[in-house]
């Protein structure tokens, strides 16, 4: 049986809520500055805010993920063709690339030795350190799970992208995202002991599909 630890979950809110601004921060800067003044700045700030952010941890010697590589790029890659083309084009496909990038990096990692949402788990000390089949199973189910949220995400923004004017898109976005991302987290921190019980009782693990 899995263990999990129930306390520390303000903690690990933190640490997910920071490398989230970590790899996100342009994207919350092109949202405020649209607000206020503009697509046209916001993406240059936005732009601004991701290269800064680079040599901020290069200078600091930190460790640059591949989430940063790849959101920052789209930023800075389609801003500048937005920029170009002064239309926001690009930009509105930003947010389901993005997105879709997200949804394949969860769900090929289910082919690893240790899925995505293990690793995170394990390297917050909220599950135990064995590695048994049915504890890969559990969190291959979890990642999954993630991957269909952003595949479907990626699917409700590239809609709210062409179909609904651009500044309320954004609004939308900010909101349906920021929402349904805390429910995914709520559910991933607080509920996985509950969730383990309930596929235990229906008998889906693979330790009691040989039985």
């Amino acid at each position: 049986m899995i263990t999990f630890e129930n306390n520390n979950t303000m903690l690990a809110f933190k640490k997910i809520l920071s490398f989230l601004i970590s790899n996100f921060g342009p994207l919350i800067g092109f949202y405020l500055v649209n607000l206020f003044w503009g697509f046209q700045t916001a993406v240059i700030v936005s732009i601004g805010l991701a290269l800064a952010e680079y040599v901020w941890l290069k200078l600091n010697k930190r460790k640059i993920d591949i989430f940063f590589y790849f959101s920052s790029g789209i930023i800075v890659i389609f801003g500048l063709l937005d920029l170009y083309i002064e239309a926001p084009f690009f930009f509105k496909l930003e947010s389901s690339i993005t997105n879709l990038f997200f949804a394949a990096f969860f769900g090929l990692s289910v082919f690893n030795e240790k899925s995505i949402t293990q690793i995170f788990a394990e390297n917050q000390n909220k599950t135990s350190a064995d590695n048994s089949d049915d504890k890969r199973f559990f969190f291959a189910c979890f990642t999954l799970f993630w991957a269909f949220y952003f595949l479907v995400k990626a699917l409700v923004y590239l809609w709210l992208n062409f179909n609904v004017q651009f500044e309320d898109a954004l609004f939308l976005r900010l909101i349906l995202g920021k929402g349904s991302l805390w429910v995914m987290l709520g559910i991933s921190i607080l509920l996985p002991k509950q969730i383990w019980t309930l596929m235990e009782k229906a008998r889906v693990f693979p330790s009691q599909r040989t039985r």
